[in-house]
């Protein structure tokens, strides 16, 4: 059961992995920008495509992947058409202005290509001061019109068990805050939290379809289409 071996790790990101698992699971022989692509995590989604990753140089705080070039996503260095397919996932709630992000991605992607996000609903802060969304279904909705795409689907990455999932790993880590232990051992701990929390977060995701609003969600999917 693949959706068991994402349990192992938690509920931080389970929704978004299992978002992208889906809509990009047959992706291939297509230009794709990875935009603020991070530790680039997706990468193996796009082994068959002309994959380009990219991200802001103060953002890049581990240097361990090299990606394709670092711009801000206001300028991406690229011409007008040139995408077939843009991912951007956990990066607009880091921007202060998202639509202007938004309007970029609409000049750089190919007319009627799809633009896919995803973006934290309930979020804690985190990477500050650089941290200044959260964002609901209808403001999605809001930007996608604003910048003339057309929202496909706007999807709760979960619901209320698995924001419950998500809080009991924070406060998890906000104990191991207070023993003074090398940050080494720490990660080593909360990774062992996460295996003994398996059984738990596999009975949270089963009750989670007991949640059929989902109007707490740990982050929203977007799929989005660039109108001509």
């Amino acid at each position: 059961m693949k959706n068991y071996l994402y349990l192992t790790k938690g509920f931080p990101r389970l929704g978004v992995d299992l978002f992208l698992d889906e809509v990009l699971k047959d992706v291939k022989k297509i230009r794709v920008l990875d935009a603020g692509a991070g530790d680039r995590r997706y990468a193996h989604y796009f082994k068959y495509c002309d994959y380009e990753s990219c991200d802001h140089p103060e953002m890049d705080f581990n240097h361990q992947k090299k990606h394709t070039f670092y711009c801000d996503l206001n300028n991406i260095p690229r011409p007008e058409n040139y995408y077939d397919l843009i991912l951007c996932t956990q990066v607009l709630e880091h921007v202060p202005e998202p639509s202007k992000i938004l309007q970029e991605f609409y000049r750089v992607l190919k007319p009627n290509c799809n633009l896919i996000i995803t973006v934290p609903q309930c979020s804690g802060l985190h990477m500050e001061p650089y941290n200044y969304f959260n964002f609901l279904n209808y403001g999605l909705h809001y930007l996608c019109e604003k910048n003339n795409f057309k929202a496909i689907e706007i999807r709760p990455l979960g619901g209320i068990f698995f924001v419950f999932g998500k809080c009991l790993d924070q406060i998890f880590l906000v104990l191991l805050q207070k023993v003074n232990i090398p940050i080494t051992t720490k990660c080593y701990l909360h990774k062992i939290f996460l295996y003994l929390m398996t059984p738990l977060n596999l009975l949270l995701y089963i009750f989670d379809k007991l949640d059929l609003e989902k109007k707490w969600t740990p982050n929203y999917g977007l799929i989005a289409k660039k109108l001509i």
